[in-house]
């Protein structure tokens, strides 16, 4: 039996047997590199940047039993994207190659920055344990946990077992049923359809991702290496056999077993049926009969039928008993080094009708095994675990300078690819939001100019208030203090100068309420029914102006509020800096504004 080697197991936020690491290039190695990989994903920064400043923050919060961390931007989540992208593709390649997860099962923890969302279970793709939600939520409760594990039938005969029995193991998220994704195994529930640990196979060589109940503690990492050592020799390539040729040894054994002695005996004594076909049109080897009669269905026919291939006797020669060939119980057992069969030269030629293994009574028809799906590809399997031994693991550890630089190349090609579409992604989100904007800026009312002007007043660091009494305004505030009251109006032409007085009458009211006075902003969408270079006048006349600086009112337009939000969008301009502006002038705000053909900005 090959021993779990320390060096290829992976420990992730959970020190222990194993190499203990973060995910970051640079960190730990590539992923198809280690065997098994053991994650306690507290917070995505815990897997990426377990010292990044907002790590004892997210901490604090979930002592409080919080699970969402804001970010004031999107640098904190942008800091991790690539390097958790990459290593997503990575996870793929070490699921391919028959690797095993253990991933705990910990409530959903969610990094939330103005733009971009982040939580602990995104670096699983789709491997998640729980059904994707419109809503950008996992399918999961955390708001109890428990000790009381109910083991499934499916982990009766689990690996796993062990660990889900141990004292005080307990569990702090669970899934229910429906929201199980698909191919998910359940181990464990915590009551009627209340999932805490299962698993999901993926790959050929049957790689798996498995979840086991948290909080992770040490003093179970015993028994977890024990698990993990059990999984290992079990689907470690040099520890057993082939996965179909050991299912085509228990179905045969099972045949052959000592509880059907009658059975057994028939495999010898029972005489052969004959198979209307010339031995030169049966040329198929011993073990694809074999697999043939692994595939096929069970059939009312003798157990000796199904086992025996033998040759058409000639009509001059029907005296003479058909030459028997037996299939011997050392077959049952996989055996690389057999040979195959000669195959009989026909006495004389006929037409070669389909082979036919079986002669099913009542029907007489035969089984076509390439018919079969799941008996040819028992067959692929078993001619590539023929053709392809085993490779020792030295050999497969062995490398040499050129073969490493390839690999080197490749994948410095595969990350520049993969860094290109991320770029191009981000581009067509930018275009996309700037595009949305643009039209509703320049030539929406109502409830999707409000929502547009929010947009751009958010993004310079104001909290949007509706305002009381009013639908056509808002309130700008920082740190609980109303910094301003903005009035918006939507215009064929110039805006009505009643819009400026409602404006001004409303930050009167204010004042006497509060004792005190926000500025107030006119945000006008002028001229909306016609392009820039086709406006015949000023967006506000001279009155207007004038009227403005004595109320120390503030006049923008919705191009300008555009402009700003360009500014943030392309450039390092600062949002306070624009705010300071706003909150300082009086009147007309004479920046921020696009030329008439749009293309360039007068700042």
């Amino acid at each position: 039996m090959t021993a779990l080697s320390e060096e290829k197991v992976l420990r992730v936020n959970c020190p222990g047997f194993g190499v203990s690491s973060i995910l970051p290039l640079g960190e730990a190695k590539p992923l198809a590199m280690y065997n098994v990989i053991i994650v306690n994903p507290t917070s995505v920064l815990h897997l990426f940047d377990n010292k990044s400043d907002a790590v004892k923050q997210i901490e604090v919060l979930q002592s409080d039993g919080m699970t969402s961390y804001r970010a004031e931007s999107d640098g904190v989540i942008e800091s991790v994207a690539t390097e958790l992208d990459l290593r997503s593709q990575e996870l793929s390649q070490f699921l391919k190659k028959g690797g095993l997860l253990v991933f705990f099962l910990v409530p959903p923890f969610t990094i939330n920055g103005p733009n971009q969302m982040m939580d602990n279970y995104s670096w699983l793709g789709e491997w998640t344990p729980d059904k994707p939600s419109g809503t950008n939520q996992r399918n999961m409760s955390a708001t109890i946990r428990g000790k009381a594990i109910e083991t499934s039938a499916d982990a009766a005969q689990s690996v796993w077992i062990p660990y889900l029995k141990q004292q005080n193991v307990e569990w702090s998220t669970i899934i229910r049923s429906e929201n199980l994704s698909e191919g998910f195994v359940p181990l464990a529930n915590a009551g009627p359809n209340k999932c805490i640990a299962g698993y999901k196979s993926s790959g050929p060589k049957g790689g798996q991702v498995v979840f086991l109940p948290a909080p992770y503690d040490q003093a179970f990492d015993g028994k977890l290496k024990e698990c993990v050592e059990r999984w290992f020799a079990i689907h470690s390539d040099e520890a057993t056999p082939i996965p179909a040729l050991a299912d085509l040894s228990r179905s045969l054994s099972s045949l052959l077993s000592d509880d059907e002695p009658e059975a057994a005996s028939a495999v010898v004594a029972a005489p052969a049926p004959i198979v209307e076909a010339p031995v030169a049109a049966v040329p198929t080897p011993m073990v694809e009969a074999v697999l043939a009669v692994a595939a096929a269905p069970i059939l009312e026919a003798p157990i000796a039928a199904a086992l025996v291939v033998e040759p058409v006797v000639q009509p001059a020669m029907e005296s003479t008993p058909a030459p028997v060939l037996e299939l011997p119980p050392s077959a049952c057992t996989p055996n690389l080094d057999f040979e195959l069969p000669a195959v009989v030269p026909a006495p004389h030629t006929m037409p070669e009708p389909k082979p036919e293994f079986f002669d099913h009574g009542s029907n007489g028809g035969g089984i076509d095994v390439s018919a079969q799906p799941e008996a040819q590809d028992l067959i692929n399997k078993m001619k590539h675990g023929i053709s392809r031994p085993s490779i020792p693991d030295w050999c497969s550890s062995f490398t040499f300078e050129e073969l490493d630089g390839l690999r080197q190349q490749h994948f410095d090609l595969n990350e520049e690819i993969r860094l290109a579409k991320l770029k191009a992604q981000d581009l067509e989100i930018r275009i996309e939001t700037m595009e949305d904007l643009k039209n509703s800026l320049l030539s929406s009312q109502g409830e999707e100019l409000m929502a547009a002007c929010t947009r751009v007043f958010e993004r310079l660091g104001w909290t949007v208030k509706n305002a009381m009494g009013s639908s056509a305004e808002m309130w700008l505030v920082d740190e609980d203090k109303t910094q301003a009251i903005v009035r918006l109006n939507f215009a064929t032409a110039q805006p009505n100068r009643s819009e400026l007085a409602a404006l001004a009458e409303s930050v009167i009211t204010y004042w006497g309420a509060h004792e005190v006075e926000p500025k107030g902003i006119l945000v006008a969408s002028t001229w909306a029914d016609r392009a820039p270079q086709d406006r015949p006048d000023e967006d506000f006349p001279d009155s207007m102006n004038d009227f403005a600086k004595r109320k120390n009112l503030c006049l923008l337009t919705t191009a300008q509020l555009l402009s700003m939000f360009r500014d943030l969008d392309v450039s390092d301009t600062d949002p306070k800096e624009i705010r300071d502006n706003i909150l300082t002038i009086s009147g007309r705000v004479m920046e921020y504004e696009f030329n008439k053909k749009g293309t360039t900005a007068v700042r």
